[in-house]
């Protein structure tokens, strides 16, 4: 699994979203697992908001490049807003981004499905967004 860009990653949780849109439409109609429904709608809710963080920080990363393009006389100033949007990108993937993934992790831990459908995503979740969380850690040296 190929998770070196922000678009890699937003494939990821491109798939992830749509598996669970698919088990919404099969729990929905199940009166059995009323709480696989239930479990699946805070999942969906979680992988929501990390593809809108992972969004956000594609939008860091097209911005950087942006800024590269740009011709200037004075290079040092180039280098300083660089770095400050660089710093920043990296507060935000520390403090709101990882965050939101380490909390998903805690909460898919308490949200258990009793359907056979439903522990096959569970696994398939956990351990994507382990495989995420790792490769935020490692590339950004946190």
């Amino acid at each position: 699994m190929k998770l070196d860009s922000a678009t890699d990653r937003l494939k990821i949780l491109d798939g992830l979203i749509k598996k669970s849109l698919k088990l919404d439409e099969l729990f929905l109609h199940d009166e059995e697992n009323t709480d696989d429904w239930v479990a699946n709608m805070e999942i969906l809710r979680h992988l929501f908001s990390i593809n809108d963080f992972i969004l956000t920080e594609k939008i860091f990363f097209d911005t950087l490049d942006e800024m590269g393009n740009v011709r200037t006389r004075n290079v040092e100033e180039k280098e300083i807003y660089t770095e400050i949007v660089s710093e920043n990108m990296e507060h935000f993937v520390d403090t709101l981004l990882l965050r939101e993934i380490e909390y998903s992790l805690d909460e898919l831990n308490r949200w258990q499905f009793k359907s056979e459908v439903g522990q096959k995503f569970h696994k398939d979740v956990s351990k994507k967004l382990n495989l995420l969380m790792k490769k935020y850690l490692d590339y950004y040296d946190l």
